[in-house]
């Protein structure tokens, strides 16, 4: 880094994630992300799914999107 210059760090927080699913996976996918974590809010909509809380733990927030995109995990 030369003199002058500035570093600049960003953060991205994710607050919601929102996914369309396949109408007869919806059970599956919401029932597998309680058993991730109990206390996020997950509403459903026709097809799709939304997950809203504290998503900050990055595995946790991987295995979720691996559910929603229709992948297994563990």
């Amino acid at each position: 880094m030369q003199l002058g210059e500035i570093m600049v760090m960003r953060t991205l927080e994710i607050r919601k994630i929102r996914f369309l699913i396949p109408h007869d996976r919806i059970d599956y996918v919401v029932s597998r992300i309680r058993e991730i974590n109990k206390a996020l809010e997950i509403t459903v909509e026709g097809d799709e799914v939304q997950v809203a809380g504290d998503l900050h733990n990055t595995k946790m927030c991987k295995n979720i999107l691996k559910l929603l995109w229709g992948e297994s995990y563990g």
